[in-house]
């Protein structure tokens, strides 16, 4: 007689990692973000990710999570972390245009060719100090590079 065929019923290791990959799982939107399907994730998605927290959750479960897998993980965070970047960068620019609006000039923070300092404090004496480091020509520059290099010989 012929043995039944046996089906293996899936490891509790995998059945964990997809509870905890799956969109309402801990770590599902990061897989997400890591699948290119970033589109479906909306900004507040992004803005309320605590990447601190996600990170320490992939360390304390390491054993659980296949290297690969880790390695998507992480690039799902790289992407989490851009858009939150781009977000804040966004939300600064319009804080920069409201208050250059509400106050009638120009604040500029030390961009390409902008002569202006604006009047905070903290930001003038940064820029000052940035002023007083002396200029280095290309050739110091390179001459200076070609001292730390090791010979190819």
């Amino acid at each position: 007689a012929s043995a039944a065929p046996r089906y293996h019923l899936p490891c509790p290791r995998f059945m964990e990692f997809a509870k905890l990959i799956s969109p309402s799982g801990d770590w599902g939107k990061v897989w997400l973000a890591a699948h290119c399907l970033d589109k479906r994730l909306k900004r507040h998605d992004y803005v309320d990710a605590d990447l601190v927290q996600l990170v320490e959750t992939f360390r304390a479960r390491s054993r659980l999570v296949s290297l690969g897998a880790i390695g998507y993980l992480l690039v799902g965070l790289c992407k989490m972390l851009d858009r939150q970047s781009r977000f804040f960068d966004e939300d600064s620019q319009e804080v920069q245009t409201k208050l250059s609006l509400a106050y009638g000039k120009s604040i500029k923070c030390g961009g390409a060719g902008s002569d202006q300092v604006p009047e905070f404090d903290h930001v003038s004496a940064l820029l000052r100090e940035f002023d007083s480091i002396p200029d280095v020509t290309a050739g110091e520059a390179l001459a200076r590079g070609k001292r730390c290099v090791a010979r190819l010989e």
